[in-house]
């Protein structure tokens, strides 16, 4: 469902893939009125899709989980998602950056449960 693009990892580290799978989640993030006003961004360890930056980055991250025999291009892509307050917000709003990852998280559970291609799905909590 997510094909490997030729160079991909160019600008990631060696096997650390994600991009098409980055690109389908910003623009499913689109259709569902979340707004993303920037192209998926290389990583080392895979790709992103930026949400926001401000008042604080808040984003999706997109690649893959290498098993055992990392030398083998991985099946299993991993979605997660990411806030980044400051200092003063940590401490000072808290409640804001957990609203806005918590809406985030579910438009993005929402979106891969209801394709059927997207099997074995595990969600697990932030730690």
């Amino acid at each position: 469902m997510f094909p490997i693009e030729r160079g991909e990892e160019s600008e990631t580290n060696p096997e650390c893939y994600g991009k098409s799978l980055a690109a389908w989640m910003s623009q499913k993030l689109t259709a569902s009125s979340v707004s993303i006003n920037e192209e998926v961004i290389a990583e080392d360890w895979g790709w992103l899709v930026m949400v926001q930056r401000k008042p604080f980055r808040l984003w999706v991250g997109c690649g893959t989980q290498k098993g055992d025999d990392y030398r083998h291009i991985p099946n299993n892509w991993v979605v997660f998602i990411a806030a980044e307050p400051n200092f003063l917000q940590k401490l000072f709003n808290q409640k804001d950056v957990h609203c806005s990852l918590n809406k985030l998280t579910v438009s993005v559970e929402e979106i891969l449960k209801s394709n059927s291609e997207i099997i074995d799905l595990r969600v697990e909590p932030a730690p």
